[in-house]
């Protein structure tokens, strides 16, 4: 219900993320010596910087129930902005309050210069809040991968674990604190929670993961790789336009974002018992651009190398059936290796709504899938414009029709920079907001 009204969802987690530190807060409040009073202030916001920390912690670990509710690009945001929330709380308690004792104030600054490092390194490295808007944040951050790889930007993100220790040491060492049984004990249990549910993510959620094999790797252009796994009987089903975190092993245990390309039931279907036809979704196609380090090794990758995947993740296929359900068209807008969830999008719905296609790619020999676009369109199952180069303001109101201005949702995947480009193209020719859903290619 909540998912057709982000308004009021984005209302309901705002609440629910400034209620959480409130029994912390009010048991330590309740508890102080009327001396203490007057620094009630930096106290409590000590005490909201640290559980959200905590609940950063849990949100890195994406629960796939907060993905279906909101998505994975949103609660990374808030991921973000909790981590920049809890800064600046943090800092008005470091500024105005006065450490007594040198082991308290060791493991308080200690957290400090570890969580002002860690959001700095994030925001530049891991976030796009500063690379998909500024371009000059975004040539540092190309010059420093040559040294800081992906991998290594993981594990430097991990140093917030050893800050939220090293808070958790702070307070335990200050007497006036500790004291308060309710309260310390709240406390733990708050800590306990976050790191339990980031430890079982961490080493028994790789259990639940699908494991399989590549079966084709191969080269769709000099600058583009086509992957197909096989995840044999066991493999979850998936919805066109998902994606999964997939890991090769053969490379680095990290996980890394691939959309499917192919739409479920594009492998041939499987008759059950009953005669009944059944998805066969054993297999995946990947289309991967090569742009970084570990997506260049993917074409090294010989078949038969291990490949594990946890999802799937994704609402293109609930917003798409939103539109189905409004009769309204739909407009999908790819930027070079942004088309491969389209593709699955159009291959599903191409007869159930009124799809157009736009793909924009850098060269000739990157349009890998004109072919199977065109097939659709010559079956006048979906409008289809392809071209070299990006789109421009002048381009909008000749390949969109005033019906679709008016009433299209549009899907936008591409890269950031491209992405937000398009969108303020189309916004300025009064597509509104919420018709606009889109997927960055940021990592």
């Amino acid at each position: 219900m909540l998912k057709r009204h982000p308004i009021i969802l984005n209302c309901v987690w705002m609440l629910i993320l400034l209620a959480l530190p409130l029994p912390l807060v009010a048991i330590l409040d309740s508890s102080l010596l009327p001396a203490a009073i007057s620094q009630l202030l930096p106290i409590d916001a000590g005490v909201t910087a640290y559980v959200w920390w905590l609940a950063a912690v849990a949100l890195s670990t994406r629960p796939r129930w907060i993905d279906r509710i909101m998505g994975l690009p949103k609660m990374y945001l808030i991921h973000s902005l909790l981590g920049i929330g809890a800064l600046l709380l943090a800092f008005l308690h470091r500024h105005f309050l006065m450490t007594m004792g040198r082991w308290i104030a060791l493991a308080g600054n200690t957290a400090w210069y570890l969580a002002l490092f860690g959001l700095t390194y994030a925001l530049l490295m891991l976030s796009g809040l500063l690379v998909d808007r500024f371009t000059p944040a975004s040539k540092l951050k190309h010059r420093l991968e040559t040294v800081f790889n992906h991998q290594i930007s993981v594990w430097v993100h991990r140093l917030n674990l050893v800050a939220i220790l090293a808070i958790w040491l702070h307070v335990h060492l200050i007497g006036r604190i500790s004291i308060h049984f309710w309260f310390i004990t709240l406390f733990d249990l708050y800590t306990v929670a976050a790191l339990g549910c980031y430890c079982w993510a961490k080493f028994r959620g790789p259990a639940k993961y699908l494991h399989g094999t590549i079966v084709e790797n191969r080269e769709l252009s000099p600058q583009t790789q086509r992957l197909v796994l096989d995840f044999g009987r066991n493999a979850h089903g998936y919805e066109a336009g998902d994606y999964f975190f997939f890991t090769f092993p053969a490379i680095s245990n990290e996980n890394h974002p691939f959309s499917v390309t192919d739409a479920p039931d594009n492998h041939l279907a499987e008759r059950t018992a009953d005669g009944k036809n059944e998805r066969n979704q054993h297999r995946m196609v990947l289309t991967v651009r090569k742009l970084g380090d570990y997506t260049k090794h993917l074409a090294d990758l010989p078949v038969g190398s291990e490949v594990g995947a946890e999802g799937p993740f994704g609402r293109f296929a609930d917003d798409i059936e939103r539109c189905i359900a409004s009769d309204k068209p739909v407009v999908l807008v790819g930027m070079g290796t942004g088309i491969a969830p389209l593709l699955s999008l159009a291959e599903e719905y191409r007869t159930r709504l009124p799809i157009h296609v736009i793909w924009t790619v850098r060269a000739g020999s990157e349009a890998y899938f004109d072919h199977e676009f065109r097939n659709m369109r010559d079956d006048d199952e979906i409008r289809y414009d392809m071209q070299v180069g990006r789109l421009t303001d002048e381009q909008i109101p000749r390949l969109l029709s005033k019906t679709e201005l008016k009433e299209a949702t549009f899907f936008v995947v591409g890269p950031a920079r491209g992405v937000i480009d398009v969108e303020h193209m189309l916004h300025a020719q009064g597509v509104a907001r919420q018709r606009l859903v889109d997927e960055r290619l940021t990592m």
